[in-house]
């Protein structure tokens, strides 16, 4: 409103220290890895290699008294990937400074300015633990999530000895996988082994799928016959995934979180609004569904959103194989200020330099709509 002369002259408002952030987004992921220390430092070396189990040796009927042979089983397989880096700047010039300081300074940029851009890198980085490392303009970014979930067919289902891949159907309830992942092929049998079964049910030899994820079609009308949508599906397809993900026996840990989209969650809870109990806590203000507070479980596993996943998109996740590595000893270094004479400022940056680990895709599941 329009204030008489004499007040715009002479008071100003009345202005709150400090600000507010409004720009950070939920983030878990990130999280859970730290408070399961799964982020391991002051790595080092010409980019890093693990070697992955792939082939278990034959049995054979022996009764004691018959002969045997010997020969040497390759049961490992080597992956290698190399670190990557993200770092962001800022820059304060001397006039700045000067300004920005004493009681005139409602918010202390310099003071503030490092804790600042450690949490503008801590949100932008937690993102890119979902991206695909080998698609077109991602090049020197980490090896994320959809680096190893590539896949555009599906499992034929109209027979139950099928690892054939088609044109996705929405009559198939699984995706053939078709990725390369820390230089190792995602594909079914590409080192050998027979599986004479409809993948992935039934059995059949370690070697066949021992790089390969489950990644589940949630649009197939094969889990029911009629439903065709995430909204009618999301039980029944993160069932299967967890169900056919956990079935691969890791050395620790299953599928325990399910990181989604928030429009997935929310169709999720619509549907189990008519199974859910809520559990009121005495002196809590909140109903809460689970630990998050908008969080549940199903089938053994936490169930919750994460803001930057891909739209549409859900991950199964065993957080003990996933491993968060840094070659420094911290997560985020700073480096400055250091003060540049030409330009006349003080320059800081925040950087990562590192890589994100997952033993192998058979530990993860994804869920998304081919058809």
């Amino acid at each position: 409103m329009a204030e008489w002369a004499r007040i715009v002259n002479s008071t100003i408002a009345d202005h709150l220290r400090g600000f507010e952030d409004l720009v950070m987004r939920k983030r878990i992921l990130l999280r859970r890895l730290k408070s399961a220390g799964n982020i391991k430092y002051n790595v080092s070396g010409d980019g890093f290699t693990w070697r992955p189990k792939k082939a278990q040796a034959n049995i054979t009927v022996n009764n004691g008294a018959q002969p045997i042979t010997f020969q040497p089983i390759n049961r490992l397989d080597t992956a290698t990937l190399d670190y990557e880096g993200y770092v962001i700047t800022d820059a304060m010039t001397k006039r700045e400074r000067l300004k920005n300081r004493g009681q005139p300074a409602i918010v202390k940029i310099w003071s503030q300015l490092t804790e600042m851009m450690m949490g503008d890198l801590e949100d932008r980085f937690s993102e890119e633990l979902y991206i695909d490392s080998s698609a077109a303009g991602n090049s020197g970014r980490i090896s994320g999530f959809e680096t190893m979930f590539a896949a555009t067919q599906t499992i034929t289902q109209t027979t139950t000895t099928s690892t054939v891949a088609r044109t996705a159907n929405a009559a198939d309830m699984f995706a053939y996988p078709s990725d390369t992942y820390a230089g190792i092929s995602t594909i079914l049998g590409n080192e050998g082994g027979a599986w004479p079964y409809n993948w992935p049910e039934g059995k059949g030899d370690a070697e066949f799928d021992y790089f390969s994820p489950i990644i589940v079609n949630y649009t197939s009308t094969g889990f029911d016959g009629t439903g065709d949508s995430w909204g009618e599906n999301c039980v029944l397809a993160t069932r299967a995934m967890l169900l056919y993900t956990n079935r691969n026996i890791a050395s620790s840990g299953t599928v325990d979180l399910v990181l989604m989209d928030t429009k997935m969650l929310r169709l999720f809870k619509d549907k189990k609004d008519a199974t859910e109990r809520v559990v009121v806590n005495q002196g809590s203000k909140d109903r809460e569904f689970g630990i998050e507070g908008d969080s549940f479980y199903q089938d053994g596993a936490e169930i919750a959103h994460e803001f930057g996943i891909p739209p549409l998109v859900a991950y199964g996740i065993n957080i003990e194989k996933c491993q968060l590595l840094s070659m420094q000893d911290k997560l985020f270094e700073v480096e400055g200020p250091e003060y540049d004479m030409p330009s006349r400022s003080w320059r800081v940056c925040v950087d990562f330099l590192g890589q994100l680990k997952f033993y192998s895709p058979r530990h993860f599941g994804k869920l998304v709509t081919l058809a």
